[in-house]
């Protein structure tokens, strides 16, 4: 709040985007619906015109030392007629994308590393109406 009018907000800080001055790129927020169409249209205009298969849920993972395709994944249809459906898929790797509670994490037992914040915070995709100051940078609201 603003010392003189605390009615009012004012800047506190400025953080730097690139501390290490190595991008010709200023920082920008680019959300996940965004940055999920940037790869979705890349994917589409692949060699391979590859398409993301939606509706499906990890159920369990399992690595053996069995041939080029170690790693079974368990996955179940989460929508659509044919819902509830099983699937396995073998593959070399599996990538955890599924979010802070990974399930993928969880099944090869691999525990969080470094500390959590004791801190209530949330990430919001808003058009804002606003004189708040550098609203369309990062910025953290204290």
């Amino acid at each position: 709040p603003d010392t003189a009018n605390p009615t009012h907000i004012v800047r506190g800080g400025r953080a730097v985007g690139d501390e290490m001055g190595i991008s010709e790129f200023p920082h920008l927020i680019v959300n996940q619906a965004r940055v999920l169409d940037y790869f979705a249209e890349v994917a589409a205009y692949s060699p391979t015109r590859l398409k993301p298969d939606y509706g499906w849920e990890f159920r369990t993972l399992e690595v053996t030392d069995e041939g080029e395709y170690p790693v079974q994944v368990t996955l179940v249809r989460s929508a659509g007629p044919d819902e509830g459906r099983e699937r396995t898929v073998r593959a070399k790797y599996v990538v955890g994308c599924d979010g802070a509670r990974s399930k993928v994490r969880a099944s090869i037992g691999c525990t969080l590393a470094g500390d959590q914040a004791n801190h209530a915070w949330g990430v919001m995709d808003v058009l804002a109406n606003t004189d708040f100051p550098d609203i369309r940078t990062k910025c953290a609201i204290q």
